[in-house]
């Protein structure tokens, strides 16, 4: 029950936030209108592996899988990594099938062995003969450790007019950052170390974030984390 759950809300979240739905007769298929970057990808993954799905099976409202791992590339994983994958009515889509190797970038939000991991589908899931040339780049020259992580976002107010010259400050445990958005509404701070930082927007006092001015968020090492604002009138 408690697997159902969690899959019912992040699948429903996704869809809601990043689909585009088609109709091909009386089958409804969905896409993704936008797939987070590799890096944004990495900085959000517990694990980054090859894996092979050795088994799977039909639970209540979605699907159960075992995927062998085959290839680790970074982070950590169990050896057997257990999948749960909640179907929306109107999306008859399969995320992955059995017998198949798959490039799998497993979220994971403590840091910890990533046992079991619920694939979202507009994550970074691909088979490994349709891997992307710019994932390979990536995976083959991931950085060093300990050279740090990128934080980076977007700041725009209602009608999408992004906002420059947000003044911006960045705290982490004995690490302060001050930054401030560009003529794009973009900003960006590299080297981070990992850890859990305060994202804080200095805002006229007649403006706020929708989600408030402050926000935590933690960064992976070697990955990119994103994080946008969208600021209104009090």
């Amino acid at each position: 029950m408690y697997f159902e759950m969690q899959m019912k809300q992040l699948i429903s979240l996704t869809i809601f936030g990043s689909l585009i739905f088609f109709a091909n007769s009386s089958i409804y298929a969905c896409s993704c209108a936008k797939v987070a970057s590799v890096c944004d990808w990495f900085g959000m993954s517990g694990a980054v592996f090859v894996g092979r799905v050795e088994k799977l099976e039909s639970i209540q409202s979605g699907i159960a899988y075992e995927i062998k791992v085959e290839k680790l590339y970074a982070g950590k994983a169990a050896p057997i990594v257990k999948a749960y994958y909640y179907q929306a009515s109107f999306c008859s889509l399969n995320i992955f099938n059995k017998g198949e190797q798959y490039l799998i970038y497993a979220k994971s939000n403590d840091g910890r062995q990533v046992e079991i991991f619920f694939p979202e589908l507009c994550g970074r899931i691909f088979p490994l003969e349709s891997v992307p040339k710019e994932d390979w780049d990536f995976i083959e020259n991931i950085r060093p450790k300990m050279m740090g992580s990128k934080l980076h976002g977007l700041i725009w107010e209602d009608g999408g007019k992004m906002q420059p010259g947000i003044d911006i400050k960045i705290e982490g445990k004995d690490r302060f950052y001050d930054l401030k958005t560009d003529q794009n509404g973009h900003f960006e701070i590299d080297d981070l170390e990992p850890g859990e930082y305060l994202i804080r927007l200095l805002l006229p006092k007649n403006k706020g974030a929708f989600t408030g001015n402050d926000r935590k968020t933690f960064v992976y090492e070697r990955g990119c984390l994103e994080e946008n604002f969208f600021i209104q009138s009090k």
